[in-house]
């Protein structure tokens, strides 16, 4: 099932005890739906920022920059659309989908105030979390687990209902670690040699 920007705000709305509910996240004619517009994305970012989620995850060669930093022999431009760095890796560890992690930095041009990324690794790829997700691949227990988040923060800034963020942001938290568990459990490879049905009926 896949689920509307518009959907998470009702759930969440319902989440936080509230009973309205909008009828187009575009219009914002009420209180109620500007603080959700305020509140989504800086809370959807941070949740994202927190566990490598597969359906968030970019692997892309990095761009070189011409910045010169004393410590590393290569500077590269940091995504746009990265949330989170998770590993910088080279060429060949991407090619041989092996992801070996090498040493890296994230810098600062002084100049333009943007975030580089140093290595000495040449033809340097990262892998990250990025912002640029749409809500049709958020799985149903993110969903859960995010729109628990939301009324937290909606509890607290639309009814300062400091009992209630608390009590729904540890909900979210323990809602959370089950969501990485079942992500986590859909990436998992078992590296052990499987023969056949036909070969093990022989035995």
């Amino acid at each position: 099932m896949s689920f509307t920007r518009l959907q998470i705000w009702n759930l969440a709305l319902a989440k936080a005890g509230i009973s309205r509910q909008l009828v187009d996240d575009k219009v914002l004619d009420s209180p109620l739906a500007q603080t959700l517009h305020n509140l989504y994305e800086p809370t959807l970012f941070s949740f994202l920022e927190d566990h490598s989620w597969s359906f968030a995850k970019r692997t892309v060669p990095l761009v070189l920059s011409d910045y010169e930093h004393i410590k590393w022999e290569y500077c590269y431009e940091y995504p746009d659309d990265c949330l989170s760095i998770r590993m910088i890796t080279s060429a060949a560890s991407v090619d041989t989908k092996d992801e070996i992690p090498v040493e890296y930095e994230i810098i600062t041009d002084e100049n333009t105030g943007r975030l580089l990324i140093g290595t000495n690794e040449a033809e340097a790829y990262a892998i990250y979390t990025t912002n640029n997700v749409r809500e049709e691949a958020f799985p149903s227990s993110f969903v859960q687990a995010f729109a628990t988040r939301l009324a937290a923060e909606i509890a607290m800034a639309h009814a300062g209902d400091r009992g209630k963020h608390l009590d729904l942001l540890q909900l979210s938290m323990q809602m959370g670690e089950g969501s990485k568990e079942i992500n986590a459990n859909e990436a998992v490879q078992v590296m052990e040699y499987r023969d056949s049905k036909y070969t093990r009926a022989r035995y």
